[in-house]
């Protein structure tokens, strides 16, 4: 599916591509054409206006005008002097076919008393033709300048076709260079399809798992329907505990499902951060005691707070519970939180069974447990610390962990104020 969509990616790409570079080249063919034109025109109504001043025809090399004189130029531009006859009385070099070209345009002008511009073409001379009335000690006329834009067009065709080849030609490298960026540019949604697929697989055997064992259970309790209920309690206590492990799950799933739908919101008001502490740390003491673990705190009074109190709270569960489920009987727990300047920072320290620093970098992907079996039997499934960044990162906060194998770990969290 991937190549398929990469194929695609490049195609399109490639389509548009060409398609730019060829408006690219038809604009530059548009505005050279229509430069060039003009810039002609400028210099034949400048060696117009000099022609006039003139009582014989001007020497183009000697002229004064906006053409650049080159013997290039010589065999393109053409003067013709007519009386009030429309008779030619004189004419630039060569420019015989021209004068015979031009006469009916010049009688045209003298008609109208108005400078005029036109195009005359012979089918081997395209021809841009200025005409003007001229009045000199009691002289009447027409002027006439023009330009043989044939060759000039030719030279133009090509260097067009030229460039249009060479921009071809890298119009395809590019193509090619697409399909090159466009493998680069679906590696993250190649990473987000294997997340997927590994996020379904996980979900589905997260379920399983407890579907498993509600299904044995109940097997055990069919297999003797004439038995009690309080004979078969163990039986029906173990499908209860799965029902409520299969519940946490799937909520845990529909809030994740949430947060890439982009559907969560969290309802923020200012709380009595310090008070929310004291609050669950009572309530996680009691846990502390069951599983002989040693649990203090400090906690900086009076800390007020800009946050979703509700999701601040499940986060603070969810690392002192993770801290609970690392850490063997005996075991000691420390949670600190004070004020930094404008944070307030979070410290999560126990003395558990730690953390590998390649487990370090994963802990907080979906459904990663560093010691599976472990947490598994303790009721996790691997999304309490994935949702925890997510709350962290929705109050513009940040976490870092440093933790040793054997020796504990420690999870420092930082919230800002306000």
């Amino acid at each position: 599916m991937l190549n398929k969509l990469r194929r695609r990616f490049a195609f399109f790409n490639g389509i548009i591509l060409i398609l730019f570079v060829m408006i690219v080249i038809l604009s530059i063919w548009v505005v050279a054409d229509k430069g060039l034109v003009k810039f002609w025109d400028k210099g034949l109504k400048a060696l117009a206006s000099q022609s006039q001043d003139l009582n014989e025809l001007p020497s183009l090399p000697n002229l004064k005008s906006d053409i650049k004189t080159n013997p290039a130029v010589h065999d393109v531009v053409k003067i013709v002097m007519r009386d009030d006859t429309m008779k030619a009385i004189s004419i630039s070099p060569g420019g015989s076919r021209v004068e015979l070209l031009t006469r009916e345009i010049a009688r045209k002008t003298w008609k109208t008393n108005q400078e005029s511009w036109q195009f005359v073409d012979d089918g081997e001379q395209h021809i841009r033709v200025y005409s003007v009335p001229f009045q000199k000690n009691n002289q009447h006329g027409i002027i006439q300048t023009s330009v043989d834009l044939h060759t000039i067009s030719y030279y133009m065709n090509t260097f067009m076709t030229h460039l249009f080849l060479t921009a071809l030609v890298f119009a395809i490298i590019a193509v090619f260079l697409g399909w090159f960026l466009a493998g680069r540019a679906l590696i993250p949604v190649q990473k987000a399809w294997q997340q997927q697929e590994e996020f379904v697989a996980n979900a589905a055997h997260e379920l399983r798992t407890p579907l498993t064992v509600i299904q044995t259970n109940l097997d055990v309790l069919l297999s003797a329907p004439e038995g009690k209920i309080k004979d078969n309690l163990h039986w029906l206590d173990n499908a209860y505990t799965e029902t409520q492990q299969m519940g946490r799950l799937i909520n845990d799933l529909l809030l994740l499902a949430q947060i890439d739908g982009s559907e969560m919101r969290l309802e923020k008001s200012s709380f009595n951060f310090s008070e929310l502490m004291n609050e669950i740390t009572q309530q996680m003491e009691t846990v502390a005691q069951k599983q002989n673990l040693q649990f203090a705190w400090e906690i900086e009074p009076e800390l007020m707070i800009w946050g979703d109190q509700w999701r601040i709270r499940q986060l603070l569960i969810i690392l002192i519970d993770n801290a609970f489920k690392y850490t063997p009987a005996c075991g000691s727990i420390k949670l600190t939180t004070k004020q930094i300047k404008d944070k307030v920072e979070i410290i999560v320290q126990d003395t558990g069974i730690g953390i590998s620093h390649e487990d370090t970098q994963r802990i907080f992907d979906r459904f990663y447990r560093a010691d599976k079996a472990r947490s598994r039997s303790q009721g996790g499934v691997g999304l309490g610390l994935s949702i925890a960044l997510w709350i962290i990162k929705s109050h513009r906060g940040s976490i870092a962990v440093h933790s040793e194998l054997g020796e504990g770990s420690t999870f420092t969290v930082l919230l800002p104020l306000q």
